[in-house]
């Protein structure tokens, strides 16, 4: 099942494609400590090997990341490959439309509905020219959602589309362990 739609605001026109399918994230990072003294505190830190009369320091931890953010770098990350593969220019990641992205996928795992929400707000609020957006839902990894979205001509059409800069992808995970995923496309 898939949709379309188009609304006029200010001269701008956003475009909405959803398709229902089984896949879908939502996004927070965990905290990380790096307070260690030694390596032998947190087997996961290393050390950084002095050089002349310096004293040993840790380096710093790496980044832990969870699933939920994962997924949605993972689809970013999916756009930016594609986009590279025709030829187009790589999107940056956007916080306002990661905002929106977020939100929405939480919404649609909270209600459990797979549905577009209104663009409209998003062109004054995230200064867009210009906004589009694509939906899906998953029982697999949300970031599986890419394969999907690319064998669909709407999803992909927005996904390829040439005036878009930035990006946002927002994901959630239902109670049901369905994910939710919105990727938020916008134009300056």
């Amino acid at each position: 099942m898939s949709g379309s739609n188009r609304i006029g605001v200010s001269g701008a026109v956003a475009t909405a494609v959803g398709l229902l399918v089984l896949a879908g994230p939502a996004a927070t990072a965990a905290p990380v400590s790096t307070t260690a003294q030694t390596a032998s505190d947190h087997p996961w830190v290393r050390r950084v090997l002095p050089t002349g009369s310096e004293r040993p320091r840790l380096a710093p931890a790496p980044a832990v990341v969870d699933a939920v953010t994962a997924q949605a770098a993972q689809i970013v990350a999916g756009v930016n490959a594609e986009r590279a593969r025709a030829g187009k220019a790589a999107l940056r990641v956007d916080p306002c439309l990661t905002r929106h992205g977020t939100a929405w996928s939480e919404q649609m795992a909270s209600t459990r509905q797979l549905t577009h929400q209104s663009l409209g707000g998003m062109l004054s609020e995230c200064q867009a020219g210009s906004v589009g957006e694509n939906i899906g839902m998953t029982t697999l990894p949300a970031g599986t959602l890419m394969a999907t979205w690319m064998k669909s001509g709407g999803h992909r059409r927005n996904i390829l589309d040439a005036r878009w800069t930035s990006i946002g992808v927002g994901v959630s995970r239902a109670a049901d362990g369905t994910w939710y995923a919105t990727q938020e496309f916008s134009s300056r």
